[in-house]
């Protein structure tokens, strides 16, 4: 659950400072958005998933739906509107690969709800952009209730913005989730001392910590597992951090232990950055089975690899 957007993806060399013009190398119109991005990931790995979002009903939203059915991802629980556009992202793509983001909600926030989506749920995943604004905060937190409520796994992403707006607030929406994610710089605005212990002690089941292409860490009550992803040449990180979660919710579904979870989801991630754009171009798995057949990285364990090559075969 979460936002769809079309994301207009720029590739420029150099960046160009306020006042100034740059000219692009490269641009494409694809599919974006935090859940529909994570929603493509686990439907390459062979997972039946359905999104809750809400789209404009115009070209754009048309363009994103068709991608994501292409992508194996069910848009049954997608709603229409005219009262709004289709939300939009322009990326702007440097030449180290670094993205800078313009986002556009359109249509996202007025999304109020997908009925019916818990009778075949096994897993919700909601991004935290869906906390942002009314109605679409109230859909979310319904969503929540309900897959509480039926002992339905929650796994929430909290990008540094959600983070730094609401802060606090998202406390209690984190509450008893199976798997939080949220980045390192973004922790001082939800926990005194930008503490995951702190997470934990909402009953959160793991908590992961990301930063970038720097070492990230993995906390359970009774475990703190700290890995270093492999360095690579990063063409363009958009969609790195939703594909690194959809790693980590896979490992869940397929009942994997902690390191094993940990070297899925960080394979995902960094064979996300060799990838021009998110949404679809997530889904190819080539790169990523390349990863797991290096040697493993210094932190981790050589029977992990191995258990995610099996994984990745089914």
């Amino acid at each position: 659950m979460g936002d769809v957007d079309v994301d207009m993806l720029v590739l420029v060399d150099p960046y160009p400072r306020p006042g100034e013009e740059s000219f692009a190398d490269e641009a494409t119109i694809g599919l974006g958005g935090s859940a529909a991005n994570t929603a493509v990931v686990l439907a390459g790995l062979g997972f039946d998933v359905g999104v809750m979002a809400q789209i404009g009903r115009d070209e754009f939203g048309a363009r994103a739906a068709r991608l994501l059915e292409e992508a194996g991802v069910d848009t049954d629980l997608i709603v229409a509107t005219d009262a709004d556009v289709t939300g939009m992202n322009l990326v702007l793509v440097d030449a180290a690969g670094e993205r800078t983001m313009i986002g556009l909600r359109g249509a996202n926030p007025g999304h109020e709800g997908s009925p019916g989506w818990e009778r075949s749920c096994e897993w919700l995943h909601l991004s935290a952009y869906a906390l942002l604004e009314e109605p679409q905060r109230h859909a979310a937190r319904q969503a929540l209730a309900l897959a509480r409520a039926r002992s339905i796994p929650v796994s929430i992403d909290v990008p540094s913005g959600v983070a730094s707006a609401l802060g606090g607030e998202l406390l209690h929406d984190l509450e008893g989730s199976s798997l939080v994610a949220v980045g390192a710089g973004a922790l001082s605005s939800l926990v005194p001392r930008s503490a995951a212990e702190g997470l934990l002690d909402l009953g959160i089941e793991t908590v992961a910590v990301t930063d970038g292409g720097k070492p990230f860490s993995l906390h359970r009550r009774d475990r703190v597992l700290t890995l270093t992803p492999p360095r690579l040449e990063v063409v363009d990180a958009t969609g790195a951090g939703d594909s690194f979660v959809a790693g980590l919710i896979a490992g869940q579904l397929w009942g994997a232990d902690i390191g094993t979870a940990a070297v899925l989801a960080g394979c995902l991630g960094a064979a996300a950055t060799q990838r021009k754009g998110a949404g679809t171009s997530l889904a190819e798995d080539e790169i990523v089975a390349g990863l797991l057949a290096d040697e493993p990285w210094p932190d981790a364990e050589p029977q992990w690899f191995q258990r995610a090559r099996r994984l990745m075969v089914r």
